[in-house]
């Protein structure tokens, strides 16, 4: 189980950054915008998988508390980025 989860969880930080890669090389502030919210679920399903391993002791509470709050502030700097350029469209 474990291995399974290390796995979904490098996906899901990789996903967050290769889809933020792939919109801000599209030509458009609209499909940007479009990666930029694919990225922002991934960035939900990276807390929801902290949250699992937590749960299942995976992860202590040290270790949970440590790093639960980055895909937070990331979802937030997303949603910054994604209402700008809904601004600009």
């Amino acid at each position: 189980m474990r291995l399974v989860l290390t796995s979904q969880i490098q996906r899901a930080a990789l996903s967050i950054l290769s889809n933020t890669a792939e919109g801000f090389g599209r030509n458009s502030p609209r499909d940007f915008a479009r990666c930029l919210k694919i990225a922002s679920g991934s960035a939900c399903e990276l807390e929801s998988l902290l949250v699992l391993c937590r749960d299942l002791a995976l992860i202590n509470a040290e270790e949970y508390a440590r790093f639960s709050n980055e895909p937070t502030q990331i979802q937030r700097m997303l949603s910054g980025l994604i209402r700008h350029l809904n601004s600009r469209a």
